[in-house]
């Protein structure tokens, strides 16, 4: 049985008596009712207290305490309950100040719907269809577009949409080049399909022993038949099946033969970071990381906060998972039962597959550091308050003052982070090429965003110069964000090799010559965003002609 109380915080101290000594789940609200922040507990009053103790663990949580004008709490049956509840809290509220243990990315998956009489390989980042089959996810995009070559190259599967495939009369380019059966033409039938078909989800589900044993029954088939030629294809499409399986095989040997995660772990420089293996059928199939510098979440005990988070968001679970220490079992077997109603093997190993994540852990940790090493020499050669983790970058996009556009892109960690890209049409100027006042208007209207969600950027770039950077810069100061927030812009210079830098209250720009890579790194930037911006540029352009010509 659930039960939520409420405790008004005044203007000095919440009584945190009040609060019960069981375990649920709690939340913290501003002044004006929005949720701040969920989170669980064994104790409610002991990791509610927690908070309001003198000397806080991050400057995060500072922050959390100052805002907190009230607290609700429900009290649960056990710490299981209340884990899964908050789960179910944070996706209701979306709360600012909560960690988000998707790491700001969704994984793709290959996608193939069952019900199709002509399945068609897709890729989505949803998991949503019961009628469809889903393999990954694929966190290396290189390893996707492997594969799905790989499936184009030997079983010639559609790609095509259903629309295009309903109104074809010619077969595509992809038929052409020994891509595609073509069966929208019917240039091979239901049954044929469907047998190759088969065939690739044998390859996709990682069962190539009995896939290479039906294709040389095949191969053997059309060669007693004389159909050489057949024949020849089945053995090429044996030899790729067996080059790529080879390309796959791991340097450690793995006996693994069902889904298995491998978790390790590590705390340095203040940051928990967290490195998790998946294995499927023997092989290493993809790697998740994480790096989370808010330490306050985790406890005295990282995996076990750590994992059951970390599959609520997948919402899938293995067959099994190691973790390289004890005294989680029980809880995490619990979990597994409670919210999935799946037995789940756990395994306490410090084996050659825990070293070996230990060993990828380790690698990602260095190449952290290596990073956040280039990011500390941008900090002080620009002279900047903040250390420019997150870099957010504007542009405008324009064609003869008609159906401006804006957009916002954003660097974050080592990688654009398309979850938080913006696109902005412009509302204040109708007519004309006025850069300046769009850059106003876009950058404004982002200062709202940040400001609503209680997330902002360590950095702020431009893509103009100075004219582009003061107004930019104004729409700071006038959300009173300027001291919280570093801007700078880049301008090209036809003249020299590299852009120009230009920072606020400085005439001329930044002397980076001696500094190349900083300049390429930030037109890396720019570029994306000019990208991005255009694209969505030529989308409303097609929209308008549409309208005209419809």
């Amino acid at each position: 049985m659930l039960k939520l109380e409420t405790e008004l915080k005044s203007k000095s101290l919440i009584d945190l008596n009040k609060i019960p000594g069981n375990s649920g789940a709690y939340i913290f609200k501003d002044i004006d009712g929005k949720v701040l922040y969920v989170g669980k507990a064994k104790n409610l009053r002991k990791r509610v207290s927690s908070y309001f103790q003198k000397n806080h663990i991050d400057l995060k949580t500072e922050l959390l305490v100052k805002k907190v004008y009230s607290i609700e709490w429900i009290i649960t049956n056990n710490e299981i309950e209340a884990l899964i509840l908050e789960n179910n809290l944070i996706k209701k509220y979306r709360p600012p100040f909560n960690i988000k243990l998707a790491d700001d990315k969704t994984y793709p998956y290959i996608k193939i719907n069952l019900n199709e009489d002509y399945p068609k390989i897709e890729i989505t980042r949803r998991k949503d269809d019961e009628n469809s089959l889903y393999f990954g996810p694929y966190t290396s995009a290189f390893a996707l577009k492997q594969t799905i070559n790989f499936l184009q190259k030997n079983f010639k599967l559609r790609k095509c949409t259903d629309r295009k495939f309903k109104n074809r009369i010619r077969p595509c380019l992809n038929y052409q080049i020994n891509l595609c059966s073509a069966p929208c033409c019917g240039y091979v039938s239901k049954e044929e399909y469907r047998t190759i078909f088969e065939q690739a989800l044998l390859f996709l589900k990682g069962k190539t022993d009995e896939l290479i044993k039906i294709l040389k029954e095949k191969m053997n088939k059309y060669s007693e038949n004389l159909e050489f030629e057949k024949a020849a294809e089945m053995r090429d499409i044996i030899f790729n099946i067996e080059k790529f399986v080879e390309n796959q095989n791991q340097s450690v040997e793995i006996n693994e033969f069902i889904d298995t995660d491998v978790f390790t772990y590590r705390f340095y420089n203040g940051c928990y970071y967290f490195y998790v293996m998946k294995l499927k059928n023997g092989k290493i199939i993809g790697s998740d990381f994480y790096k989370f510098e808010d330490v306050s979440f985790f406890d005295e005990k990282p995996l076990e906060n750590f994992i059951p988070k970390y599959y609520l968001a997948k919402e899938s679970v293995p067959e099994k998972i190691i973790i390289p220490e004890k005294g989680y079992k029980t809880f995490l077997r619990n979990f597994f039962i409670k919210k999935f109603s799946k037995h789940v093997e756990i395994e306490i190993s410090s084996s050659k597959l825990i070293k070996l994540s230990y060993d990828n852990l380790n690698a990602r940790i260095e190449f952290e550091i290596e990073k956040r090493g280039d990011l500390e020499k941008i900090k002080k050669l620009l002279n900047l308050k903040n250390f420019p983790r997150r870099i957010d970058a504007f542009d405008i996009s324009t064609f003869r003052g008609k159906e401006s556009v804006g957009a916002r892109i954003v660097y974050k960690d080592g990688d654009f982070a398309k979850n938080y890209y913006r696109r902005y049409k412009i509302k204040s100027i109708e007519q004309g090429m006025n850069d300046f006042a769009m850059i106003y208007e876009i950058v404004f209207r982002s200062c709202k965003e940040y400001l609503e969600n209680n997330e902002f950027p360590d950095l702020i770039l431009i893509d103009g110069g100075k004219g582009q950077l003061n107004l930019a810069y104004k729409a700071l100061k006038e959300k009173s964000l300027s001291s919280k927030i570093d801007i700078i812009s880049i301008a090209k210079d036809d003249s020299a090799e590299f852009d120009k830098i230009y920072l606020v209250n400085r005439k001329n720009p930044a002397n980076l010559s001696r500094h190349p890579g900083i300049i390429k790194f930030f037109m890396k930037i720019r570029d994306e965003a000019h990208r991005f911006a255009v694209k969505y540029h030529h989308k409303r352009d097609e929209i308008e002609k549409f309208k005209t010509n419809g």
